[in-house]
């Protein structure tokens, strides 16, 4: 798709990278985010970043403004379509009428009499409506009684739930975690009951999922949340090696680092559990309850 449009020598005010530019190439052409990131091999999400540099230097709010103002500054080039219109040759001017013959220079008396008149009653017309409609002033001008009351209708909006973009595969006693607009789905098991360790990130602007850097273990039933620029993921359960057997608790602490992308083990817990709550008050984070293999806690 990006054959069908070449870009000319960039003007020296050209803002945009060489990578926002690939991106602008196959904006003009119509192509989705999805389409966009399958030609360049990114993520649908770094798209969108590239989408959103470009409409903050190109200073427009649509897909439509972009990709008018890149051809009209020649800035991409599309086939067929040349900006440097050759000016026409002018229609030659047309001539001035001939006066006629024997027809007076000035308006006669009778004929500005009549003009006259005509102005006149047009403007009786015009304003006769709204002499005839106009109503004598109420008595009381500091009270609104007796005047007629509206408000506008009382709209009830009611709650209800939709779909969106399905898992690629089923999986249950998972724990989920919101970073930005990304849900994080981390772990769980799936139809079999085996435990996994796929991490799946759902943009909730496109609409859509990509994988994640997995766990460095299977864990399902573990508790996760959010404090900085970090994920947790604490406790959770295996599959035994036995098969049939019970799971195996996990005492295992996780963290993943957002801007590194990678996990890595920041030590163990007090004991082994899973189905536990983790959160965070913003600089400390709370184990709450769980399974630990003999009662609840």
């Amino acid at each position: 798709m990006a054959d069908l449009y070449e870009s000319r020598e960039a003007p020296a005010e050209n803002p945009l990278s060489e990578r926002e530019m690939e991106v602008a190439r196959l904006l003009v052409t119509g192509a989705s985010n999805a389409e966009i990131a399958r030609d360049l091999i990114i993520s649908p999400h770094t798209v969108k970043v590239h989408l959103r540099n470009i409409f903050e230097k190109l200073q427009v709010n649509s897909r439509t403004e972009a990709s008018m103002l890149l051809v009209q500054r020649g800035w991409v080039h599309v086939p067929g379509v040349n900006l440097e219109g050759a000016e026409e040759d002018a229609p030659p001017p047309v001539p001035e009428p001939a006066a006629l013959a024997g027809l007076p220079v000035t308006a006669r008396f009778w004929q500005r009499l009549y003009l006259v008149a005509a102005l006149a009653l047009s403007l009786i017309l015009l304003f006769a409506p709204y002499v005839g409609g106009l109503a004598p002033a109420s008595a009381d001008l500091l009270s609104n009684a007796g005047q007629p009351v509206t408000a506008p209708p009382a709209v009830r909006l009611e709650p209800r739930w939709s779909m969106r973009t399905p898992l690629r595969q089923p999986v249950g006693r998972h724990a989920m975690v919101r970073v930005g607009t990304q849900l994080f789905v981390i772990g769980g098991e799936d139809a079999t009951g085996t435990a996994r360790a796929d991490t799946w990130l759902f943009d909730l602007e496109t609409n859509e999922w990509t994988a994640g850097k997995s766990l460095p273990a299977p864990l399902a039933n573990l508790a996760a949340t959010t404090l900085g620029q970090s994920i947790y993921v604490a406790g959770g359960s295996q599959n035994s090696a036995a098969g049939n057997a019970e799971p195996l608790l996990s005492d295992q602490f996780y963290r993943f680092d957002l801007p590194d992308g990678r996990w890595e083990s920041v030590g163990r817990l007090p004991y082994p559990v899973a189905g536990a709550a983790l959160v965070a008050d913003g600089e400390s984070l709370y184990l709450v309850g769980g399974w630990d293999g003999r009662s609840m806690r």
